[in-house]
C-alpha cells in the first residue's frame, strides 16, 4: 500500500528521492503505525451494542450480571467505531505533523462474539459490553479464547462482511500514509540532517560557471536568477522560509562572474556584517531590484558589443592598378572599447547572454519560520 501512495506522491512533487526513500518510508510507517493497531487510541469505541442474528439490540437486564437468555442470543458487537489519524505519533525529525492528517472517520462494524457451548464466553463481562472505558478490554479476552477480533461492515445488503471494512480501513490509512509521506518528501526537499541540504546550503552553490560532462558551461543571468526562484519555490506555507534565510542579493552577486560583479557592484545594496535580519518579502526585494540592475547592465553591454561589431568590420580588399582606378579606403574604424571591466574576458558576455530556452518561474510569497 505504502509503495502506491510513494508513486503518487513522487509524481506529485517530482522530487529524485531515490537515495532516500527507504529512510523516509521507515519513518512514514513509523508516524502511522497506529492505524494498524485497534488497542491504540487512534481508535475509539464511542458505543457498542450486543445485537442477535436479525441484527436487532439486545437488553442486558437490570445486572448486576448478564442473563442466560443474552448470551444464547447474543451473535455480534455492534460497535460505532472512530479512526482519529491526527492521533498518529508526532515526528518532527521528519516534519511529520499528524495535525494534518486527513479528519477523523466514523464507521459501524461488527464482530462476532466469542462463543462457547452455544452462548456468548463468560470472559465477557457486563462491565465490558456497558462502560465505555472497558470496551476495549473486549479485544484481550477473545484474544485469551484464541479467537480474532475481527470487523466487519456492513454491505448494501446489510450483512456484515469483512471485505467491506478492509476496503474501507485501507482507504483511510492510505489517505493518511500519503499526507504523512508527503510532508517528508517536502520537509527532506528543503533540507533536513539525511542526505539533503538546507535552502542556505542550496543557495551558497550557485555559481554562472558551471561544469557539465568536463565542459565548461555558462548561465544567463536570466537563468541563475531562475535557479534562485526554483530553490526558494520548494518552501511553502507548512515548509516557509527559515528566519536565517541568506541574504539572496548577495548570494546571487557571489555567483556572478567577475566580469559582471565589476559592473554591478557599486549598485548592490550593502547590510549589516552577518546575516542580514530582514524580513522575507524585503530579502526578496532586494534581490529583485540587483536582478533588474544586472539585466539593464546586460542591455548596456550588448548594445556596446553590437556597435564594436558593426563598425570594426573590415572591408574586403580590392586590387589596386595605378592610374586605373582609386586607392582602396581604408577599413572600418575600430573603437578601442575593450579597456573597459567588462570586456575584460569572454565570460563576462557569456554571462550577459539571453538563454531563450529557459524561463524563469516565478517566485512564491511565504512567511518565514524557525531557523532551520
Amino acid at each position: 500500500m505504502l509503495a502506491i501512495v510513494y508513486v503518487h506522491v513522487f509524481a506529485h512533487n517530482s522530487i529524485n528521492f531515490q537515495a532516500t526513500r527507504f529512510y523516509v518510508f521507515s519513518f512514514v510507517i513509523t508516524a502511522t503505525s497506529k492505524l494498524f493497531n485497534v488497542t491504540s487510541d487512534v481508535y475509539k469505541f464511542t458505543s457498542l451494542h450486543v445485537i442477535d442474528n436479525t441484527g436487532q439490540a439486545i437488553a442486558t437486564g437490570p445486572g448486576p450480571g448478564l442473563p442466560a437468555p443474552f448470551r444464547a442470543a447474543a451473535t455480534y458487537f455492534r460497535i460505532e467505531l472512530r479512526l482519529v489519524p491526527r492521533l498518529c505519533s508526532l515526528r518532527t525529525d521528519i516534519g511529520i505533523n499528524p495535525t494534518k492528517f486527513p479528519p477523523s472517520s466514523n464507521r459501524a462494524v461488527y464482530v462476532p462474539v466469542p462463543r462457547v457451548q452455544n452462548q456468548m464466553d463468560v470472559s465477557i463481562t457486563r462491565q465490558m459490553i456497558m462502560d465505555q472505558a472497558h470496551h476495549k478490554e473486549i479485544i484481550a479476552a477473545m484474544a485469551a479464547l484464541g479467537e480474532e477480533f475481527s470487523m466487519r461492515a456492513a454491505t448494501r445488503d446489510g450483512e456484515p462482511d469483512n471485505e467491506a471494512y478492509e476496503k474501507w480501513s485501507k482507504q483511510q490509512i492510505a489517505k493518511t500514509q500519503f499526507q504523512a509521506l508527503e510532508q517528508a518528501l517536502t520537509a527532506t526537499y528543503v533540507g533536513l540532517q539525511q542526505g539533503m541540504e538546507t535552502p542556505n546550503q542550496q543557495l551558497a552553490k550557485l555559481n554562472m560557471i558551471r561544469y557539465k560532462g568536463g565542459t565548461m558551461m555558462y548561465d544567463s543571468v536570466a537563468t541563475l536568477f531562475g535557479r534562485i526562484a526554483t530553490i526558494l519555490n520548494g518552501l511553502n506555507h507548512e515548509n516557509p522560509p527559515p528566519t536565517n534565510l541568506s541574504d539572496l542579493a548577495g548570494v546571487a552577486f557571489q555567483a556572478f562572474t567577475q566580469e559582471i560583479k565589476d559592473v554591478v557592484a557599486e549598485h548592490l545594496e550593502t547590510g549589516a556584517a552577518g546575516p542580514l535580519l530582514m524580513d522575507y518579502p524585503s530579502n526578496l526585494s532586494r534581490m529583485h531590484r540587483l536582478r533588474e540592475r544586472a539585466e539593464k547592465e546586460k542591455k548596456r553591454i550588448k548594445q556596446i558589443v553590437g556597435i564594436a561589431n558593426s563598425t570594426g568590420q573590415i572591408r574586403p580588399n580590392r586590387s589596386y592598378i595605378p592610374g586605373q582606378s582609386a586607392p582602396p579606403r581604408p577599413g572600418g574604424r575600430v573603437f578601442v572599447l575593450f579597456h573597459q571591466p567588462e570586456f575584460q574576458g569572454f565570460r563576462g558576455c557569456q554571462g550577459f547572454q539571453d538563454d531563450r530556452s529557459f524561463q524563469a518561474p516565478e517566485i512564491k510569497t511565504v512567511e518565514p519560520s524557525t531557523p532551520q
